[in-house]
């Protein structure tokens, strides 16, 4: 950068200034011309004989010496700013050759130069610098994102060094946090691989394959296009089978299974899936002979294809043995409430936190012959829900809420206790699953001490009313179902019928509230709905039952004085598309119930929760989880009130995750979950189940801490029901974890 000398005027002599000023002439500062004092220009030279003062723009004859406007020296002024102008382009041109090209621009652009006719030079040469700089300094970015992007090019191409060595040559003014991330990960990925390269050659010297698995994966991660490191992962590969292979031939599955897993990724063939496939099948069938809690139908078609594909492992063979043994010694099982072989003791602790079991009978409930027993005993669990049913449909049950109302009632009507009711000798419990209808009839009567089971059975739809092609026929389906269950069982008009609505498009709470008279109740009931029920009251058909607390049960004598309410709510318009089911059929319904509340009937009526007894302690909690197609229901019993919880997961997961993972129709897959070993690897469904499993620990797991945030009670036992928990390897998973 350089600075151009200026041409300064003339000066007119101070004789000449004195003499314009007294003879009105004014001579040209430029050439020395006289001229009138009413000309503008010079009548010689043609230049400007008035300027205007660079500090306050007044107008000055030129060649004068001070403004007449504010007083200032006029050559002084205009040479103090060429002064300090030069001094500027000096300095810019020092910063440029230091590299600092945006201190320059900066330099130049702090000028302020005023408009005066020796300035204009200097104005422009400025001006022409600053655009010269700023060009420099867009080729200077421009080039620096070039840089920066091919880095990311060599980084992404796993070329580490070179990133690195560009990086490090980026001026410092034009390093940013991109560029010092660019850096660090361009390093730290250059000094993994150089070590890693290091590992490796070490290990060949030492002739130790089988512990490099891990940092070839590792190191192809990082170079992926490393051919030498490829063929040295397919000869770790085969290093590995041969071990792994040796090991399966010693029964031992699980060292072998780890040996198949430590194959490098990029080095897995079809010989390794295959392998690794028969591996893992015996890997999972060994941990069911090991875990399975009960002896059931899927675990003796395991034992049998374990003894025909591993009949030499004789450890695991006998263990076959003794199953078989034991499921020909035991030849009935059906007369308690877990009516099955007892394979594994449960562990002290779950992964939930307290004991599972499986429920599958009933203690309290009579069956009243072997034909009823023989159904009842088909479906072990599956007709809870239906009892619960029946036992309101007797007036039987403990919470007698009811979203029917058959006549139009005040709220009054709703109220469940202190009621007389004629003796029921018949109730009939529909229990409308997504798969099937349950059906269960109870007959009571004067003579009786208990209800009686004289007829249940279970009608499959024949769609499951939760698949896509079910959505425009349901109503359709439900009604077929009713109309099978119609012919087969004629219901008398003396009959009371309960029918079942789905929890999960249930509203429930639980609430506490001050002993009243009915009619005071209700109008708290009724608050308590606008308040809690996020749905106008005219589009719920709602109902609650008041749960008698005596002092014994009560935890202090404030408790002593409420009552614990139930208020369960759904969608008017719901239960009405239901009750058109049946009104076309001419199938009279006179109560219509929540699942979750019926399968609390039930645990109640059998005594689960002791909700009857008077005890100076604390009364268990003991939680029912019944997995539906759809939606599962988790009821908790606790001392004298009920906890509902529902959430969305049912059957269905498990049936699409199959069709998923092993390629199966609709069919087939529900069959798959009945009879696992219909699967050509079993290991195939157990690693589509898993994932399911694990999700349903996190529901339970859930719902528990929410019932001991809300309540302060802890659940000591939790109980599967209904034929979803008996999918095989559930309880296993619940009880062991993964």
């Amino acid at each position: 950068m350089t600075t151009s000398s200026r041409t300064k005027p003339t000066p007119p002599s101070s004789d000449n200034l004195g003499k314009s000023a007294k003879t009105g002439v004014t001579t040209c500062g430029y050439c020395q011309a006289s001229n009138g004092a009413d000309r503008r220009f010079c009548g010689e030279c043609g230049k400007t004989l008035w300027e205007r003062c660079p500090a306050c723009l007044a107008e000055c004859r030129s060649g004068e010496a001070y403004c007449g406007g504010c007083g200032i020296h006029l050559r002084d002024f205009v040479k103090s700013h060429l002064d300090a102008a030069e001094a500027a382009l000096v300095n810019a041109s020092v910063c440029e050759r230091q590299g600092d090209v945006n201190g320059a621009i900066r330099l130049l652009r702090s000028i302020r130069l005023p408009e005066h006719r020796d300035l204009t030079a200097l104005s422009e040469q400025i001006a022409t610098e600053l655009r010269r700089l700023t060009e420099v300094v867009e080729r200077q970015t421009h080039e620096v994102k070039a840089d920066l992007s091919r880095a990311r090019e060599l980084l992404a191409a796993s070329v580490f060094g070179d990133a690195v060595r560009l990086l490090r040559n980026l001026p410092k003014k034009f390093q940013t946090e991109e560029s010092d991330r660019l850096l660090a990960e361009a390093t730290s990925k250059q000094n993994e691989t150089l070590k890693l390269k290091a590992d490796i050659r070490e290990a060949i010297e030492k002739k130790q394959l089988l512990e490099l698995a891990p940092k070839i994966q590792r190191l192809l991660i990082l170079q992926p296009t490393a051919d030498g490191v490829r063929r040295l992962a397919g000869q770790v590969r085969d290093r590995l089978l041969v071990a792994a292979n040796k090991k399966l031939s010693a029964y031992e599955y699980q060292q072998a299974r780890d040996l198949v897993a430590r194959v490098p990724e990029c080095a897995i063939d079809e010989t390794t899936k295959q392998m690794s496939e028969k591996i893992s099948e015996f890997t999972w069938m060994v941990n069911d002979l090991e875990l399975a809690p009960i002896i059931d139908s899927p675990l003796l078609e395991i034992a049998k294809r374990f003894t025909k594909k591993a009949p030499g492992d004789g450890k695991h063979v006998e263990r076959c043995s003794k199953i078989f043994r034991l499921a020909e010694a035991v030849a009935d099982v059906t007369a308690t409430r877990f009516p099955a072989i007892v394979w594994k003791t449960p562990p002290a602790r779950t992964p939930i936190g307290c004991p599972v079991d499986w429920l599958g009978g009933s203690e309290r409930l009579k069956l009243s012959n072997k034909g009823v027993a023989a159904s009842w005993q088909a479906e072990p669990g599956r007709y809870f829900v239906a009892a619960g049913l029946a036992l309101q449909a007797i007036d039987a049950a403990t919470a007698n809420t009811n979203l029917h109302k058959a006549e139009k009632q005040g709220l009054l009507g709703q109220l469940s206790i202190g009621k007389r009711k004629e003796v029921i000798k018949r109730g009939w419990g529909v229990d409308i699953g997504a798969s099937s209808l349950k059906v269960v009839r109870l007959t009571s009567g004067p003579g009786s001490a208990e209800p009686v089971v004289d007829c249940c059975d279970l009608i499959p739809h024949r769609v499951v009313l939760s698949r896509p092609e079910a959505e425009a026929s349901r109503s359709k389906l439900l009604a077929e179902s009713l109309s099978t269950f119609l012919a087969k069982y004629p219901v008398d008009k003396s009959d009371r019928v309960c029918v079942s609505f789905p929890g999960h498009k249930t509203l429930g709470r639980t609430l506490q509230l001050p002993n009243a008279a009915p009619k005071k109740l209700a109008e708290m009931i009724q608050f308590e709905a606008k308040s809690r029920i996020p749905i106008p009251l005219d589009e719920l058909a709602f109902s609650y039952h008041a749960f008698a607390t005596s002092a014994d049960n009560a935890e202090s004598v404030e408790l002593s004085n409420l009552a614990n309410t139930l208020l369960i709510a759904a969608k008017r318009r719901d239960v009405e598309e239901l009750l058109m089911v049946f009104d076309e059929l001419q199938f009279p319904v006179n109560l219509v119930q929540s699942d979750a509340v019926a399968l609390f009937n039930f645990a109640a009526y059998e005594g689960l929760g002791e909700l009857t007894q008077q005890r100076t302690g604390e009364v268990p909690s003991i939680a029912l989880i019944d997995i539906g197609t759809v939606a599962t229901n988790m009821v908790i019993l606790t001392n004298d009130r009920p906890w509902f919880r529902s959430f969305r997961h049912g059957g269905d997961d498990y049936t699409n995750a199959a069709v998923q993972r092993l390629n199966l129709t609709l069919d087939q897959a529900e069959q798959v979950k009945l009879e696992p070993t219909r699967v050509r690897r079993l290991n195939e469904l157990y690693e589509a189940f898993d994932p399911m499993f694990s999700r349903l620990t996190d529901e339970i797991q859930r719902s528990l801490e929410s019932f001991h945030k809300e309540t302060g009670r802890r659940v000591a036992h939790v109980l599967g029901v209904g034929g979803g928990f008996r999918l095989h390897g559930l309880l296993k998973y619940l009880r062991n974890g993964p």
